[in-house]
């Protein structure tokens, strides 16, 4: 009842769908759109998710519901109407939601409540009860500061959409900061339509202008305008901004392609503004009003993709000098790749792999290479004599591969190949492929792998809580990058521990190292003596393993559950899971060595 004074019983008088959210929401009429009715399923999470109490608030009973975050609401118990006659007030909250009853559209869905119970229920349309409205505006500030950047129309000519679906959205003439920032009901005329990626406008007639918008806090803005043929303009202008009613008031058209649109200056309500995304609404003559859809400079810097650059030149200076084989998007950025590079190369004298801008945007960033494949067969290389970072000085990271005239040369000749044992070299023919070449490596952003690192012995007889699950003498390993190049430093341990219980055996014993495999799985580790209550244990060394589990490295005694289950144990034959020769009664001492971060193949 949108007059309050129908008293007709005849449900045909009243709505018989939702109401919620359309021109029969009574709520939005009477609070000029920035509430609606509730939905029943609104009701039911207020009653599951807070806590009530019925009390009295200036002497008028009802609930009142604290949620979660401690704020409160009170609902009073108002009771019902039906004709004129008011029943329950004080006793019984009766409130309508927006949802009809599907079953029965002359029911209306509603909640019922007195001091003992609280329940949904269905109530006849011409009944009146009280309502409770719900907020839909967000409250979202307008600060007029992030509109000072460069905008560019989210057109995906560059192969991203990277904040809205399309460079134009269809809207209704009445749409403003209200309805699509805050969330405000427009129920004169729902209107929504992405003119973007799923309607195939996207690289045509409406996204053709490849300029920029910039606006300037003095009030100007400059529009750099790229036209179908690829001439470019510039204008200047001027333009003010209606902070009440998010409203720029400019003197020259928008950066706006060419639309059909007959509205591109003057007063034009802005939909959204962060500092990624920008929709300014042009208003039509067809009762309808399009917005151009903008990205910021940050955000394109921020999506920009890093590109990958290949340089392999044989002695007879063929291959290429830098084709691009790969450009990576911020996102899916960090982990492994995989390229492919169709050529030819007899012998390498340069080689490299460059990200152009990696360490400007990210200082802290580690390429490792994992694997290469000549004509689609795997080759061996020895990763610690690569070069690794800015080593151009150009915030360009390069993984320096073979270069006779690069960091690791001396007189135009390679002191140490990654690619055979040999020395002093001019150029390395192990890299040789007539069709392709593909690598595979994997990019870290949050770290390169230097720093510092703990070992801790695990030894642990079984389950009953004897042993150690990381004792530790004090010793760490470090990681060192100097030179464009990693090693190690103080490498050798010698780790004691004194404890009881373990005399039975032991189910896992091992060296672990928290994140030094997750930077570098071609970690190397030797078991140079084990002591058992101070006598020294011979072992089988081959069967001493580096082992992982996910990015902690493991030097590998024995682990039931491990690597050395497989492969047998260096010290005895288990029983079961145990093993009986790695028992002691008073002290487990282990002395071992890190040799290499990278494997070494045997050539």
């Amino acid at each position: 009842d949108k007059t309050g004074f129908n008293t007709s019983i005849d449900p045909a008088s009243y709505a018989s769908a939702d109401i919620y959210k359309t021109a029969n929401d009574l709520a939005y009429k009477a609070f000029e759109g920035k509430v609606t009715m509730p939905t029943i399923a609104e009701f039911e999470e207020l009653f599951a998710l807070c806590t009530r109490e019925w009390v009295e608030v200036e002497g008028v009973a009802g609930y009142k519901f604290t949620g979660p975050n401690g704020n409160s609401i009170f609902m009073p118990a108002a009771g019902s109407r039906t004709q004129g006659t008011t029943t329950g007030v004080g006793v019984e909250g009766c409130y309508l939601s927006g949802s009809i009853n599907v079953s029965d559209t002359q029911f209306a869905m509603s909640y019922h409540f007195n001091s003992a119970l609280a329940t949904r229920a269905t109530t006849p349309v011409y009944q009146a009860l009280a309502i409770r409205a719900v907020s839909t505006a967000k409250n979202v500030p307008f600060d007029r500061s992030l509109l000072y950047s460069k905008w560019y129309i989210d057109n995906g000519q560059d192969g991203e959409q990277h904040v809205f679906e399309g460079p134009f959205t269809q809207w209704g003439k009445t749409y403003d900061w209200a309805i699509v920032s805050n969330g405000q009901p427009n129920i004169g005329k729902e209107i929504h339509w992405e003119m973007g990626t799923e309607n195939g406008w996207i690289g045509y007639t409406y996204g053709v202008d490849y300029g920029y918008m910039e606006f300037f806090e003095d009030g100007t803005v400059n529009i750099h305008r790229l036209t179908d043929d690829g001439v470019a303009t510039d204008e200047t202008g001027k333009y003010t901004i209606d902070e009440a009613n998010k409203v720029i008031d400019i003197d020259i058209n928008v950066l706006c392609a060419n639309t059909w649109v007959a509205v591109k200056s003057g007063k034009l309500n802005i939909l959204s503004l962060t500092s990624d995304g920008l929709q300014i609404a042009l208003p039509n003559t067809d009762e309808y009003a399009y917005s151009v859809n903008y990205y910021s400079q940050r955000k394109a810097e921020a999506d920009a993709k890093i590109p990958v650059s290949l340089i392999c030149v044989d002695s007879s200076w063929g291959g290429t000098w830098g084709t691009e084989v790969a450009r990576l998007s911020p996102d899916a950025l960090a982990g492994q790749h995989t390229f492919t590079y169709e050529g030819s190369s007899d012998d390498v004298v340069v080689f490299t792999l460059d990200f152009p801008d990696l360490l400007t945007r990210y200082p802290n960033a580690f390429v490792r290479i994992d694997e290469m494949k000549c004509d689609g067969n795997a080759i061996q290389f020895n990763a610690n004599n690569f070069f690794y970072g800015d080593i151009e000085g150009k915030g360009t990271y390069r993984v320096e591969l073979f270069n006779i005239y690069g960091i690791g040369a001396a007189d135009g000749k390679v002191l140490n190949s990654a690619f055979s044992n040999s020395q002093n070299m001019g150029s390395e023919s192990a890299p040789h492929f007539n069709n392709s070449l593909a690598i595979t490596y994997t990019v870290f952003i949050d770290g390169n792998g230097a720093g510092t690192y703990t070992p801790n012995l695990v030894t642990i007889p079984n389950w009953d809580g004897a042993g150690t699950w990381g004792y530790n003498a004090g010793g760490t390993l470090e990681v060192k990058y100097e030179n464009f190049r990693y090693s190690l430093v103080t490498p050798q341990f010698d780790i004691k521990y004194e404890g009881t219980g373990c005399a039975a055996g032991s189910i896992m014993t091992f060296i672990e190292v928290a994140d030094l495999y997750g930077f570098f799985p071609g970690t190397h580790a030797v078991l140079d003596n084990l002591y058992l209550d101070g006598s020294e244990v011979t072992f089988d060394a081959t069967k001493v393993l580096d082992a992982n589990d996910s990015s902690k490295y493991r030097l590998e005694l024995w682990n039931c559950y491990g690597a050395t289950k497989n492969a047998g144990c260096a010290f005895g034959t288990p029983d079961g899971d145990v093993i009986k020769e790695l028992g002691f009664s008073t002290s487990m001492e282990v002395k071992f060595t890190f040799h290499k971060l990278f494997a070494v193949p045997q050539w």
